[in-house]
């Protein structure tokens, strides 16, 4: 699941970095938010904090050390949240 996140996180920065107009981008987005609605409906459903730390890490590419300064966390808490996170999709994915 983490590299799944990473990858998604990755080739979505690339095509909007890619994009000639905001509009292009703003196109990419939703169709990659359309194409992911189950992944991000399984993100949000975790606890806020861990919702709100993968969010920020794998969605909007941000590092531990700067998510832990955005959320006024420290960043082994961030880490923990991570982990905390990941575990939840994952055990959510091997569910039914």
């Amino acid at each position: 699941m983490h590299d799944l996140l990473r990858l998604y996180a990755q080739r979505l920065s690339a095509e909007n970095a890619e994009a000639d107009r905001p509009e292009q981008a703003r196109y990419r987005l939703l169709g990659w938010v359309e194409g992911h609605i189950d992944l991000i409906a399984r993100v949000r459903s975790l606890p806020r904090r861990q919702c709100e730390v993968i969010s920020l890490h794998y969605f909007a590419g941000y590092t531990l050390k700067e998510t832990a300064l955005i959320l006024d966390i420290k960043e082994g808490t961030a880490r923990k949240y991570v982990h905390q996170g990941l575990n939840g999709l994952r055990h959510y994915h091997k569910m039914p």
